[in-house]
């Protein structure tokens, strides 16, 4: 029985939940959105390459970003599973398969908010790689603290990994075949739960980063079991700038709206990349000006991009965190830094 409807009502029923939703035909169907997965472009916020399109009888889930492939079932049991539990029951009652007409047992379906730890210890450690370890040298020349290494993994294949532990069927057999190693940046819940991995490519080329939601609702927010909210909390956007700085936390592309869910402090400063061209960053700032958050503007005289391209230009620590500290602004004040550093 051809049920490709209730794909296509479910499609437009999660759609609220798609950001940039918009479909794009309607036979065959054909919508387009910001991946949820990988979180898509994060110098772009409106680039859309997630999709969910019609084959034959069924629709199924592509990702030009990250290279996921999945049928449109898995990916709503993915994004929410309840809606998922109305899918499955819908389904099966259209299908009329089980003549005992009793209610299937959907429950199995439901995503796992995390996954133990233990998957980890699958991969080693960058502490535990030998001296001329290529990815060794990798973190060696990014000059990430030592007392870093342990938090960090390598993975030879990451596509594998991904598929055998994480989310089975996640990458086709095409992304599999030109799999690649990358570097494993766990994220952790309070509880320290693993909910989330980065996978940073160790090549100049091609995609940077892959973003792998384990709990698709949680807000991307690397550190967030270790830092002290008693003292003051930096949010910095990458995972390996907060490497740098104490106590803080790497927001990405997570809204601060959503830190503000997850944390119970307002000592907050937000660090944002030194891209005074960069219309979005811009933006973000004037945003977080206008929601009373504290902001650093960085000086003229920091031509470096980030915190890290700082610590490779040869700024210590120490100094950049009395940087971030003298240069940090509000109110009226932060509005007449931003205009002054703003350049677009």
């Amino acid at each position: 029985m051809n049920t490709l409807w209730i794909d296509v009502k479910y499609a437009n029923l999660l759609s609220t939940q798609l950001e940039l939703f918009k479909i794009k035909k309607t036979n065959p169907y054909l919508a387009n959105f910001r991946c949820p997965v990988c979180g898509d472009s994060k110098k772009n916020k409106s680039k859309t390459r997630g999709y969910i399109l019609q084959h034959k009888t069924y629709l199924v889930t592509k990702c030009h970003n990250c290279g996921i492939s999945m049928g449109f079932s898995k990916f709503l049991e993915s994004i929410n599973s309840n809606l998922h539990s109305q899918y499955k029951l819908e389904k099966f009652k259209e299908s009329g398969e089980d003549n005992t007409k009793q209610e299937p047992d959907i429950t199995k379906f439901a995503p796992p908010k995390f996954i133990s730890n233990t998957v980890l210890k699958k991969l080693k450690k960058i502490s535990q790689l030998a001296h001329d370890h290529p990815a060794k040298l990798y973190i060696q020349n990014r000059m990430i603290p030592a007392n870093q290494h342990y938090k960090l993994f390598y993975c030879p294949k990451f596509n594998a990994f991904v598929n055998e532990f994480l989310s089975p069927g996640m990458f086709d057999e095409n992304a599999l075949k030109n799999d690649e190693p990358r570097l494993i940046i766990p994220f952790l819940n309070k509880s320290g739960n693993l909910f989330a991995i980065q996978g940073r490519s160790f090549r100049k080329d091609g995609l940077r980063y892959i973003t792998i939601k384990i709990d698709i609702e949680a807000p991307l927010i690397y550190n967030i079991d270790t830092v002290d909210e008693s003292d003051t909390v930096y949010c910095v956007e990458g995972p390996i700038d907060s490497m740098f700085i104490p106590n803080s936390i790497a927001v990405g592309g997570a809204d601060l709206k959503r830190v503000e869910e997850v944390l119970t402090t307002d000592n907050i400063v937000c660090v944002f990349d030194n891209q005074p061209r960069n219309k979005e960053i811009v933006n973000i700032i004037k945003k977080s000006c206008d929601a009373g958050h504290r902001v650093v503007v960085w000086p003229d005289n920091i031509i470096e991009k980030d915190i890290n391209e700082m610590i490779m230009n040869g700024h210590s620590q120490s100094e950049i965190l009395d940087i971030i500290n003298y240069n940090t602004h509000s109110g009226l004040g932060l509005k007449m830094k931003l205009n002054a550093w703003s350049k677009c």
